[in-house]
């Protein structure tokens, strides 16, 4: 007999089934397993390549599949999300299911505004990670575009949950808020009224990462940021502070960097003095970039560099690397929403939650190869 199912589950698939077109077959398998897994209206399904190493099934029969679904308006693809959830099929007849679809609670995540490749792996591994059957009770999140208007009767008996909301924006959500709706606000950088607000806790993973490069040999770390506006500059400068206070070590007098784009001489940081650096942007990591090249230095094996702007696992062009990072712990993100969302508190409205980071090594930090060529002073 013909099995169907996911990895954890084979179930039988009814004889007539074998004299089917495979896109037929596919079509059953999906129904199925969007059932036996309850992914809700509007949630992430998974991408075709998943979903065909999911169902061992090539890739042409998937995506056949898909757009048959499509057409009926059970399916659609996303850019940079993958397929999602439009309409939740019946079961399949002839499959059992472990019983009917218990009711979620409704997630509609705003994307952020900015729109490049950091944007897509933020929110595609924020979505997944709130999608995750671990998390119990389960969500059913629903994706919407940051330009798209917000009615209060859509979103009335739903969660708002915004990432890195901005301008006129912040004003919606705040009038959402002051109407009774619930709104969360990923990655604000600042406490807004009406809204529960969430960022990562950039001063610990400041700390952080300045204990471990001082850990690895490092007899200067440095902190640069040539962008004010991005990420604020408060807490990573706390962070800082805090570390050579719990080491009871100086900071060197070029170790603070705080310039703008256009930047002149004396606001660069000075390789040769200092062989580590934080950086607040990710693009802050091209100037040390252009500094190593031009003191004749490499990047890690005499400079490290780690950003607290995770660019995902991308190479930097300037850099020739992909970066280590101090980045969003996406899974602890979807558990903190998670546990703000069964435990909705209207006291933490206007207050920040500091979330956690994790840290992520992709070859650019190292212990320094020649510690006497950096000066002391």
């Amino acid at each position: 007999m013909a099995m169907v199912g996911t990895s954890s589950n084979l179930v039988p698939l009814r004889a007539s089934a074998r004299t089917k077109p495979l896109h037929l077959v596919a079509r059953e398998k999906i129904f199925y397993d969007i059932v036996e897994r309850g992914i809700g209206r509007g949630e992430r399904y998974c991408t075709e390549n998943e979903l065909a190493q999911r169902l061992k099934m090539s890739r042409n029969t998937i995506r056949r599949a898909v757009d048959g679904l499509q057409q009926e308006g059970y399916l659609s693809r996303r850019r940079r999300i993958g397929v999602i959830v439009d309409k939740q099929p019946n079961a399949p007849q002839g499959i059992e299911s472990d019983g009917p679809a218990v009711a979620r609670q409704r997630i509609v995540m705003i994307l952020p505004a900015w729109d490049d490749s950091v944007e897509g792996r933020f929110s595609g591994q924020l979505i997944r990670a709130l999608s995750s059957p671990k998390l119990q009770p389960r969500l059913a999140v629903e994706i919407r575009h940051h330009d798209d208007p917000l009615l209060l009767d859509e979103v009335r008996d739903a969660v708002v949950v915004a990432l890195d909301p901005r301008g006129r924006h912040v004003y919606e959500l705040q009038d959402l808020a002051a109407r009774g709706v619930r709104v969360i606000a990923d990655g604000t950088e600042r406490a807004f009224e009406g809204l529960i607000n969430l960022d990562v806790d950039r001063r610990s993973a400041t700390r952080e990462t300045v204990l471990k490069l001082y850990g690895m040999g490092h007899r200067h770390v440095g902190l640069f940021n040539h962008d004010p506006s991005h990420l604020g500059f408060s807490t990573p400068y706390l962070g800082y502070l805090d570390a050579h206070r719990e080491l009871d070590k100086p900071i060197h007098p070029s170790g603070i960097v705080q310039a703008m784009y256009n930047m002149e001489p004396s606001g660069r940081p000075d390789v040769t003095k200092i062989s580590a650096w934080v950086c607040t942007f990710q693009r802050s990591t091209e100037v040390i970039a252009g500094q190593c090249r031009q003191a004749g230095l490499e990047i890690p094996r005499d400079v490290s560099v780690v950003t607290l702007d995770d660019p995902g696992d991308q190479i930097m062009p300037g850099v020739g690397l992909k970066l280590t990072a101090y980045g969003s712990d996406f899974t602890a993100d979807a558990a903190m929403i998670h546990s703000l969302i069964q435990n909705w508190r209207e006291d933490l409205r206007g207050t920040m939650t500091w979330t956690p980071s994790s840290w992520i090594d992709r070859g650019s930090v190292g212990p320094p190869s020649n510690q006497g060529q950096f000066k002391t002073t």
